[in-house]
């Protein structure tokens, strides 16, 4: 399975790793960045896993995958590919990703 990350869920990775970085350390970010690695293959591999947000796609092709509690994956398929959407720090108002996702 093909796997393309949108420009907002590789900034918000991004972000999400600097945050890490600066109040926990290299080492955390690190262990993160690999969490997130292990979560995308699960993925790629089981695209049902995650569970499905409706409040996102009524029809619950859009789904998330919790990442070491810190962030979730929000990612949807079509054909033989798998779209990250969005990468979620899971401390921010959920209704923010809802506006996020409408963008």
């Amino acid at each position: 399975m093909r796997i393309l990350w949108s420009e907002l869920a590789h900034e918000a990775y991004l972000h999400i790793c600097d945050s890490i970085n600066g109040h926990f350390g290299r080492r955390t970010e690190s262990d993160y960045k690999v969490a997130v690695d292990k979560a995308v293959k699960q993925i790629a591999r089981h695209p049902n896993l995650g569970k499905p947000e409706y409040e996102l796609a009524a029809d619950g092709s859009v789904r998330s995958k919790l990442v070491n509690g810190l962030s979730k994956i929000i990612y949807y398929t079509e054909d033989d590919t798998l779209y990250i959407a969005d990468v979620w720090a899971t401390r921010q108002d959920p209704n923010m990703l809802i506006e996020r996702f409408d963008k």
